[in-house]
């Protein structure tokens, strides 16, 4: 099948296993725009899928990058039970060690080495169209020399510490572009992505992402100032977020505002919601609280579906037309 792009989905660990249950279901033709970027000690994790989706392994990349090898780091929990059990424990503010989420990164040097030029970073609750036409159709819609993601606003926390990082830390390694732009966006969310005009400036992206994001991991008076957290992820979504912009005011780019570009005139490209039933490490969350969850059994998925399959019919009917709940899965699809 001739795809006119690539969505690349980011997934360690065994509870994501549930969520490319879902995705095979849902959308079985979107597969052949998926690639699925992993590491090995997941992948394994991940057999019956093997032959469906694309795998590309990081540590195949992340080889070569001690920083990251130390600093970002994944737990090798082989079951549901142990992850939901020791995930909360394992990244935390006590540790001081949170998942990287920006490690999506490496599938930078996959993508060169294949001429990949048009593609968007997703999340794995990302439900896809499974009309091919329609996914072509949001990339024909992504023109050479385009970034996207959603903008919140301009980046005004920190705004002069960051100047600073970007031009003590970042700049004297890279004399082909300035770091500068006239103002700089907040930008955060599922989806945001590129259509590069060359490998080249793919490869000035992969080098200052890398660099940004080592220097973050292991200057403590940066990483004290402009490395946030949730509880367990890293918040560092600004670096790639102004390295867009860099590219915008620097190298002739257009910034979109992604989330609009989800709809095209064939239908809507894919649909963004969070899943309740595979973030339960996250215990109750005050905006679901109507919905009265019940979270005395938290050791699996399909155990916290057992015990709210009317309240998860009622947080879904409202999100997607077509949904249905068995024992193990809340399957969703556009």
């Amino acid at each position: 099948m001739e795809t006119k792009g690539k969505l690349i989905i980011h997934l360690t660990g065994p509870a994501i296993k549930y969520r490319l249950d879902i995705l095979k279901w849902a959308c079985p033709e979107a597969r052949h725009f998926l690639l699925c970027l992993t590491n090995k000690d997941s992948y394994d994790l991940y057999k019956e899928h093997h032959d469906f989706f694309k795998f590309v392994i990081m540590d195949d990349y992340r080889k070569d990058h001690p920083i990251s090898l130390e600093k970002e780091i994944f737990p090798n929990y082989k079951t549901e039970e142990e992850y939901f059990s020791n995930i909360g424990s394992f990244y935390n503010k006590a540790k001081n060690n949170f998942y990287s989420y920006d490690i999506h990164r490496f599938i930078l040097p996959y993508l060169i080495e294949n001429n990949i030029l048009n593609f968007s970073f997703t999340d794995t609750d990302f439900i896809l169209n499974d009309n091919p036409n329609v996914i072509n159709t949001f990339f024909d819609n992504i023109k050479p020399g385009t970034c996207y993601g959603p903008w919140f606003d301009e980046d005004i926390q920190h705004i002069e510490i960051k100047n600073n990082f970007w031009q003590n830390e970042i700049q004297p390694h890279f004399n082909q572009i300035d770091l500068k732009a006239p103002f700089l966006r907040n930008m955060d969310g599922f989806m945001r992505g590129f259509h590069f005009k060359n490998l080249d400036d793919m490869k000035l992206v992969y080098d200052l992402w890398n660099k940004a994001v080592e220097v973050l991991l292991t200057n403590k008076d940066y990483n004290t100032h402009l490395t946030g957290n949730n509880g367990s992820i890293l918040q560092i979504e600004w670096v790639i977020s102004h390295i867009m912009q860099f590219l915008e005011y620097q190298r002739g780019y257009s910034f979109l505002e992604g989330l609009r570009l989800c709809d095209t005139h064939l239908g809507k490209m894919g649909k963004h919601i969070t899943r309740v039933e595979d973030t339960i490490y996250l215990g109750p969350r005050s905006g679901w609280s109507h919905f009265n969850f019940d979270y005395s059994d938290c050791s699996t998925i399909s155990a916290f579906i057992m015990n709210n399959k009317k309240p998860l019919a009622d947080y879904y009917s409202d999100k997607f037309p077509i949904f249905e709940i068995t024992d193990t899965h809340v399957y969703t699809k556009i």
